[in-house]
This record gives C-alpha cells, structure tokens and sequence, in this order.
C-alpha cells in the first residue's frame, strides 16, 4: 500500500502515537512556536484581521460543491461575530475604542448542560476563545474548499501559537459541528488514526484502497469509520482486542502460532480508551458476523474493566449513535483475579486511591453486569491488580502466549457447544 496517494494518506505515524488531548515535548510544534511570549494585545489584533477574513465571500452558491451546505452554515455562524467585532465605538474624549459583548452558545454534549458558551470580552482568555473558533471555521472551510480531510493534529500544527495546545482544538471541533447539526467529519474534520489490527482483515477505502492485516507484525492503523467502504473478515474465527499496544505487538509476532492452534483470528488495540474509529471498526465486526468470537483482554485493574466497560456499552459522550460504537456482547477474555491466582508467575500491585475511586464509582453504574461488579468488589476487597505485562514478563514471551492460548481454547469450544445446543432445538 502506497500511503502517498491513497484516501487513507492523512494518517502519520507521528500523531497517532500521542493522544489527541496531550501536548507533546519534541513535537513539530516546537519548530513552528515562537520562543517570544504571547501578548494579550496580539490576539486583540488577530480578532481584528478575522474579522477582515474571506469568511464572508463564502457563502457557497456553487451547486457543484458538495459541502455548500456546510460551507453555508459555518459562514453564517462566523457572520455575526465578525461584524460585531467591527462595530466598534470610540469615546470622543479619551479616544478608547470599545467593542460590544459578543456571545454564542455551541451545542456541547461534553458539558452537563449540553452547552458551552463563548463570550468576548469577558476574562483575559475570552479573546483567544474567540480567535480560536473563528480560526478554526475559517481552516475546516478551506479543507471544504480544497475537498481534503484534515486532522485534528493538523488544525493545531496550521496555528500553534494561537491554539497552544491540542486540548483547545479537541474540545471545540466536535461543538462546533454539534451546533450546525453536523458531525466532524461532514466539515471534514477527523481524528488522527490511533487504534491498530492484525490478523485476518482486509479494510477497503471508497477509493479502492486496501488495509491488509495479514502478515502485519506491526499493525495497521485503523481509519475513521466514514473512510471505510467494506471490510472483508477473512474466515476469521476470533477477535482479541488488546487494551495496550506493546501487549498487541508482542502478540502479533505470536499470531501465527495461535492461529495454527485455533484458526485464523483478529488482534485490534486501541491503544488505552480507545478512539471512535477503532470502537466503530470493532462493532461494525459484530454484525457483520454475528458467529465470530469478539474478546477483550485488558488489564486487572478497574482502568482495564473501565476500557472494557466502553467496548461494550459505550460513553455518555457519544451515546447519541451508540449502535454504532459498542459492541454488548464482547467476551472478558482476562485477566481477572481467579485467573492471577492460578498463576503464581504474576506479580501482584496494591491499588492506588484513584483505582479505588474509579471501582467505587464504577459499582455505582447500572450499565455494569453483575460479572464485572463481582470483579470490582473482589479487587477492592483483596486491594490488588495486575497489569497483562506481569505475565509476558514473568518468565519469556510463551507465558503470554500459553495465557492467551488458553483462555481462547476454553472460549472457542465453550461456544461451539452452545451452539451444538441450540441446533438440538
């Protein structure tokens, strides 16, 4: 696959390793950010100049363009705004120029409330807020314009010294479609790819392009759902989702010794919480064949059972296209304290205050089925965890492999006879 000249070229190695919300020491931004400190009367001059911006002659009246509509809706977001910063009015006596208020309300399903609301002036930060959406609808509507898919990573690298953090681009995108009754990726927006397969599964883009997971000991990085046309299981028999990536890599130098003992199969990780595109990738799995064993294998700890948690019955955040995201009848593969007991090569870890806080939490959802909060009251109980790292390091690689092996035996006929069962009837 040729990465250069295909749909799915957006995706670098380089932001997929970092978590979106984070700031990351080394990265390209320290190229581009200056050294000098920001002053508050430069993003004051930056308001001015947006307001100056070609943002009004896009109206969109080409009907040839496919994003007319939302290049229509995210003009006239940016309108108001930009003509309230130029009515100024200037005190004749002491000749300070003032700006009215100016406030807009964007449809935010991370906030309690479902809202967040920009006001300019208000506190010292009011006028970055500002700059940075109007910014950030003057970039989505150029990606518009050039019919390109831009990343969230690559809307901070466009204005670093604006911006300052990916946090700010993160929490404004999804808010900022929301309130035109879009999502990200209609203002073709999308998230860096994150989550990684092997194994058994060939993704096709629109353009033809192919992901091919056979053979891969690396990982292929999963895309955004919308640039998924098909997925091909290949006679695959299971699907083991990963929560860390080095457990994911050493299994996937494995893959070809647990297939050979139990078919061919699919290893996914999502690398921690996993992303909507590795979540979508997993759940679009799960009906397409409803015969394939789907398990998870996280850590045990309640971060690991919360990871799982999300798998299967989604988030708050997204629960509005749930369907799409979780996948109810994933199996808990491992590991779980029973299954650390049998295992005297693992080394135990006290809980900290904060997985106690996350279990007690956790106990208190009505989401939970009463296997994980059996799980989560044995861990407070015996207050202990294991990481899956504990067994691959015990003693050599085989320890992982022997662990998985197992359990996926033990699943893989489980199932076979509750199906033989159900023939019977």
């Amino acid at each position: 696959m040729n990465a250069d000249d295909d749909v799915f070229s957006f995706i670098d190695d380089d932001s997929d390793v970092l978590d979106e919300s984070s700031d990351a020491p080394g990265s390209p931004a320290q190229d581009i950010i200056s050294d000098e400190p920001s002053q508050p009367t430069s993003i004051n001059t930056t308001l001015q100049s947006s307001a100056n911006t070609s943002i009004d002659a896009r109206i969109a009246e080409d009907d040839h363009n496919p994003k007319a509509s939302e290049l229509n809706a995210l003009a006239r977001l940016a309108l108001p705004l930009m003509q309230g910063l130029l009515d100024e009015t200037v005190d004749q006596n002491s000749g300070v120029h003032t700006t009215r208020t100016l406030s807009i309300t964007l449809k935010d399903t991370s906030n309690r409330s479902g809202e967040r609301h920009i006001m300019y002036p208000k506190h010292a930060r009011s006028a970055r807020d500002l700059t940075s959406l109007l910014r950030l609808i003057e970039l989505s509507m150029t990606a518009m314009d050039d019919r390109r898919i831009v990343t969230k990573r690559e809307l901070y690298y466009a204005d670093p010294q604006l911006f300052q953090r990916q946090k700010t681009v993160d929490r404004l995108v999804d808010p900022l479609a929301h309130t035109i009754d879009r999502t990200r990726f209609d203002i073709n927006i999308v998230a860096a790819a994150k989550g990684l397969f092997a194994g058994a599964l060939v993704l096709t883009s629109s353009e033809g392009t192919m992901l091919d997971g056979r053979g891969s000991t690396t990982g292929c990085l999963i895309p955004p759902a919308e640039l998924v046309s098909s997925i091909d299981i290949l006679n695959a028999r299971w699907v083991i989702v990963l929560e860390k990536e080095a457990v994911f890599r050493s299994l996937a130098h494995l893959l070809p010794m647990l297939e050979a003992d139990h078919g061919p199969g699919i290893i996914i990780t999502g690398r921690g919480y996993a992303d909507l595109a590795t979540r979508s990738l997993i759940a679009r799995i799960s009906r397409e064949d409803r015969l394939l064993t789907i398990a998870a294998l996280v850590d045990g700890d309640p971060h690991g059972i919360d990871i799982l948690a999300c798998y299967r019955h989604g988030t708050l955040r997204h629960s509005g296209k749930a369907a799409d995201l979780v996948c109810p009848r994933m199996i808990w593969l491992g590991l779980r304290q029973n299954d650390l007991d049998e295992c005297s090569l693992v080394r135990w870890l006290p809980l900290t205050e904060r997985d106690r806080r996350l279990a007690t939490s956790m106990l208190a959802r009505p989401t939970l089925d009463d296997e994980v909060k059996q799980e989560l009251s044995r861990m407070l109980w015996n207050h202990r965890k294991a990481e899956i790292e504990a067994i691959e390091a015990a003693e050599n690689t085989g320890s992982l492999l022997q662990y998985v092996s197992r359990m996926l035996a033990g699943l893989l006929s489980r199932e076979v006879d509750e199906a033989d069962e159900m023939m019977l009837f």
